[in-house]
Formats: structure tokens, sequence, C-alpha cells
């Protein structure tokens, strides 16, 4: 809460969870959402793989749910206004990346459950896992929604993921000179 305090004055009011999976092993993470929206903070969201679409009587954010729709509607009272969805790319890339069969389809069919919870569903995609094919390419563009109200897509490239970079292809070899 004094981080909260901290940066509302600066004009910061929107607040990310990220890292980790918050919505599985964040303890807590709920009630710093409360504090945030009680204080001013306009816009809550939390970057998630969507693992509890789908699922039934699971364990979440400190407590058991009897189904998604449920934990989408704490989230929604608690103050989160928005839910991020990490895609790796197309689906079979994403579901093995993740080894989870299926996840990115219930990803994609839980949009709907989002908004009907009241939140603003969004996709994070992160680039370089199967996106600089043709078929990457083709599934960015199906995956990037337009930017409306309702949801919209960050990019994000990892630094150091292992995926070739311009940079590690021209950096020089150890020990020759620079």
């Amino acid at each position: 809460p004094r981080v909260v305090d901290a940066v509302l004055p600066l004009g910061i009011t929107r607040f990310d969870f990220i890292g980790g999976e918050v919505t599985l092993f964040g303890k807590g993470w709920l009630d710093l959402v409360r504090t945030i929206r009680a204080r001013g903070g306009r816009h809550v969201s939390v970057l998630t793989s969507g693992w509890f679409l789908g699922e039934k009587d699971f364990f979440a954010a400190g407590r058991r749910y009897a189904n998604d729709a449920a934990y989408l509607r704490d989230l929604h009272e608690s103050g989160l206004t928005h839910v991020v969805f990490s895609l790796d790319g197309p689906e079979e890339a994403h579901d093995a990346g993740r080894r989870v069969p299926g996840l990115y389809r219930r990803v994609r069919e839980g949009f709907a459950r989002v908004r009907d919870a009241g939140l603003v569903p969004r996709v994070s995609v992160v680039l370089g896992i199967d996106t600089k094919s043709k078929a990457g390419l083709d599934w960015l563009a199906d995956v990037s929604p337009p930017n409306t109200s309702e949801q919209s897509t960050s990019f994000i490239m990892p630094v150091s993921s292992g995926v070739p970079s311009t940079r590690s292809a021209i950096s020089p070899k150890p020990g020759s000179p620079t």
C-alpha cells in the first residue's frame, strides 16, 4: 500500500500484475487490487496463461473457486479491470511450449467469459516463438484484434530468449578486437 500511496500522486493510475503466474501463486494480490482501486487506481490488470479457464473446483488467489466464472466474478468484484492472456504463438506451438494441450483454444474461447464478467480481455504476445515464418505472421494478424475499448494486444520482444537477434548476429566473437 505504501508504494500505491507514493505513486498515485505522481499521476500513475495503471497497475499491472505480471510474472510468475500471480493468479495461481500470488497471496494477497487481490487485497492489493482492492487497495489500488479504493485509492484512485483506474486500470488494474493481471497477466496470466489462462490456466483457470474451463477449470472446476480449483484454488487461486488464496481461495477455492467452483469454476472459472466464479473466479472471474471475484476478480471483477475485487476491482481488477483487465485480464491479459499470454499467447506464445500459433495453437500448436503455444500448447507445446506451455505443455498444456488445449490451453490456446481455452484462452481464445475464454475472451467472451472474461467480457461477461465485466472485465476487459487483452492479449500479450511474446515475439520470436514461430512468429517470423509466414504462418507465424498470419497468426499475428489473426490474434491481433483491432485496438478497441474491449480488447487489444501487446507485443513483447524478449532480449535473451534464445531467439537469434540482429544484435547477437553482429556481436564480435569473444576475444576478437571490437
